[in-house]
């Protein structure tokens, strides 16, 4: 059974996980969290988040709510951001 990402079984992320000390990391971020973890202001954070799912808690389309991202969206957020300094 494929997990979504080409070539890699649910078992083998599975393993991944455990090797790299992920079993702790949380699930879900919510946009505070992520402005602490990049050090960047929210608005910033939903600018990097502008085209990947989020989930919202608001009581209507438009409304302020409570806003959370899945932990693969930011990884792979930090994975796209990464480069090599020179």
């Amino acid at each position: 059974m494929q997990n979504g990402r080409k070539g890699t079984s649910s078992t083998e992320c599975v393993h991944l996980k455990q090797c790299s000390g992920l079993d702790n990391a949380p699930e879900f971020f919510s946009i505070a969290d992520l402005a602490g973890r990049w050090r960047v202001s929210r608005s910033a954070v939903y600018g990097y988040l502008r085209g990947y799912p989020v989930i919202d808690f608001a009581p209507a389309p438009g409304r302020k709510g409570h806003k959370i991202v899945s932990s693969e969206v930011v990884h792979e957020i930090e994975r796209q951001r990464v480069r090599v300094l020179r």
